[in-house]
Parts: C-alpha cells; sequence; structure tokens
C-alpha cells in the first residue's frame, strides 16, 4: 500500500490522506452528538470534504496525464507499456478520492436508513 501512495505522488496522496483523517475524525466528534439537527448538519459537512477529495484525486489524475502528455510530445514515441503504466498510475489519487468519498457517505447513508426503519 505503501508504494501506491508513493506512485500517486507524495502531495496528492498526502492532502487526500489528511481529508481521510479529517472525515474519521469528524465521523467520531458527531457519534458524540445529541441533537438530531447537529447530526444532519455535520454528516452534511462530512459528505462536503468527502466531495472535496474525489475532486482532489480527479485533479491529481489529470495533471499527472498532463503531465505525460507532455512527455509524450517531447519524446514523440514511447512503448505502449510505458504509456499503460503511466496511465495506470495516474488513476491511483482518483481511485483514493473516490474509497475517500464512499467512507464519508457511509455514515450519512446508515443515518438515513435508520431514520427510516424507525418510521
Amino acid at each position: 500500500m505503501l508504494e501506491l501512495f508513493y506512485m500517486g505522488g507524495p502531495l496528492f496522496m498526502g492532502v487526500l490522506s489528511v481529508f481521510l483523517l479529517l472525515i474519521i475524525a469528524g465521523i467520531i466528534y458527531t457519534l458524540r452528538s445529541r441533537s438530531k439537527e447537529k447530526l444532519n448538519a455535520r454528516l452534511k459537512q462530512i459528505k462536503y470534504v468527502g466531495i472535496l477529495a474525489l475532486t482532489f484525486g480527479i485533479l491529481g489524475q489529470v495533471l499527472g496525464l498532463y503531465q505525460a502528455f507532455s512527455y509524450l510530445g517531447e519524446v514523440g514515441s514511447v512503448k505502449p507499456q510505458v504509456m499503460y503504466s503511466g496511465l495506470k498510475v495516474s488513476t491511483i489519487p482518483t481511485m483514493y478520492g473516490m474509497m475517500i468519498y464512499i467512507i464519508s457517505l457511509v455514515p450519512l447513508i446508515t443515518m438515513k436508513c435508520l431514520h427510516a426503519w424507525k418510521k
């Protein structure tokens, strides 16, 4: 896993990890809330941080692809294996951002389902 972290770019993966830590801390803090209104507001805030992580992961992929295509423009031709491995590496921040977004949605969906079952 650490290899994927470095392959995805320490800058983007580090910032995404900070978003993940914020989400986990937010979930723990939210679970202590007794007020239903505060709970819903905090869960929405957690979701927004997840959306920000997803967007940041996509930005990391786009910048990685830009760098790869800039390199291709300079070199001219490259073996397909090199191109495929570059494309694979560029998707790592996006996948990490998607996982963080999914994690941010779990408490919101769980609370909505629990609320629906109570009715």
